[in-house]
């Protein structure tokens, strides 16, 4: 039997259609998480505009928002993958959705790696190691980022209760698609994003006592995008790690 290539333009209209797809309920199901983001996120700007908050305070609002995503991502892959649709916030203190959690931390810890390489060599003030200019390390980015996504299959294997583990047998082959398929989607929202951004900033040039006053609901508005945007990202996933095990 001759296996199908996973398609680029099938993930994506397979994603776009799993938004679109009942998006009213998508909407509905999504705001009690990004009403939680956009309140912690609000604190935390109010600690930092008093001097309270330390990048350890930081640090914890990336750890809850990432936390708050996983259960997305459980959802998204039970749903696509095995049918099982559940509410997102069923399981918020499940071992699995820890278990989510940790993985998305690793699997981005590798993406963006040589970005932290160069934001701490930046920080001592090394410009220059061995002759060789660090901007370098922004190339090497993409690769990581590749990298990254060939064991990103170990995300939906968590989310359906799949046994997996850590070696090269958990790599596929579709790490390049995949992140073509990721900004092609990151893309897409960035569009709606930009106009919120310069709305933002021409109330804020014109009036920024009003600004600040309705800033929470331009929170809210940025958050939600992000979260249609995590939304068809987990659905890519699905689809391609559906599409591979069904090959």
């Amino acid at each position: 039997m001759i296996k199908k290539k996973l398609s680029i333009s099938e993930i994506l209209k397979l994603s776009f259609q799993f938004l679109s797809t009942d998006l009213k309920n998508k909407i509905k199901d999504g705001f009690s998480i990004i009403m939680l983001i956009t309140i912690a996120f609000n604190g935390l700007n109010f600690l930092i505009t008093t001097s309270v908050a330390t990048n350890f305070t930081i640090i914890l609002f990336v750890l809850f928002s990432m936390f708050l995503t996983s259960c997305v991502g459980v959802s998204i892959h039970k749903e696509i993958i095995i049918g099982s649709k559940v509410s997102f916030l069923s399981n918020v203190f499940s071992e699995k959705n820890v278990k989510y959690l940790i993985n998305i931390l690793l699997v981005t810890f590798v993406a963006t790696s040589p970005l932290l390489l160069h934001l701490i060599f930046k920080i001592f003030g090394k410009i220059n190691i061995l002759g060789v200019n660090l901007s370098y390390l922004f190339l090497c980015w993409i690769l990581t980022c590749i990298l990254a996504l060939k064991f990103i299959f170990i995300l939906p294997k968590i989310a359906i209760g799949k046994k997996f583990s850590y070696s090269m047998s958990e790599m596929n082959n579709v790490g390049i698609k995949l992140f073509v398929i990721f900004i092609a989607i990151t893309i897409i929202f960035f569009i709606p994003s930009i106009f919120v951004l310069s709305f933002q900033l021409s109330i804020l040039k014109n009036n920024s006592g009003f600004y600040l006053l309705i800033k929470p609901i331009f929170d809210f508005i940025s958050f939600y995008i992000s979260y249609l945007n995590y939304v068809v990202i987990f659905a890519a996933i699905s689809f391609a790690y559906k599409k591979e095990i069904n090959n």
